[in-house]
């Protein structure tokens, strides 16, 4: 168990928000929305094994997106199991 880790140099962070299809989809439908205005998260961002920390992860971004413009938001697992977002203010 002595295996040696290799330290690597001028590696660039990686920015968490950019680059990702999920962020860059998020971004356009939020900003193209009003007071009320709600949409269902695709299925495929949350059906991964561990969907409850899935739809924790896609609530925590969607609820950035939002304050970043100075909006609110809430969302919802429906009765069919799928997760709605809404623009609440």
């Amino acid at each position: 168990m002595n295996e040696e880790i290799k330290i690597e140099k001028n590696v660039p962070i990686l920015n968490p928000r950019t680059g990702t299809g999920l962020c860059i989809a998020v971004r356009n439908a939020i900003s193209e929305m009003e007071v009320g205005d709600s949409f269902i998260v695709p299925e495929s961002w949350t059906s991964s094994r561990q969907s409850d920390k899935s739809k924790r992860a896609v609530n925590a971004l969607v609820y950035k997106e939002f304050r970043d413009r100075g909006w609110a938001s809430t969302c919802r697992i429906n009765e069919n199991n799928k997760f709605r977002c809404w623009r609440t203010k």
